[in-house]
């Protein structure tokens, strides 16, 4: 399914620079070595130093729990179109 679709939201969803899953050349390591930067300039820095909050979600299930019907009908009324 993510073989399907994943080219048609790439072209209709905008890119963004914090995401790091379902992106070339970006993974897991790419998300920690990220982190690991921002926090160690953090430690760096002159007192006060910056803070640095991390939120992780794990949405390796969520297609598996989605009211698919809601979905569908969702992707219905975008402007997506899909070529299959």
């Amino acid at each position: 399914m993510e073989k399907l679709l994943l080219p048609i939201l790439d072209q209709h969803l905008p890119e963004s620079n914090i995401q790091h899953g379902f992106r070339r050349g970006h993974s897991t390591t790419s998300a920690l070595l990220e982190l690991n930067s921002t926090i160690a300039s953090g430690f760096n820095q002159k007192r006060p130093p910056s803070h640095t909050l991390l939120l992780q979600i794990d949405l390796s299930q969520a297609f598996d729990r989605v009211n698919h019907e809601k979905l569908l009908t969702d992707l219905i009324r975008t402007h997506i179109t899909a070529v299959f």
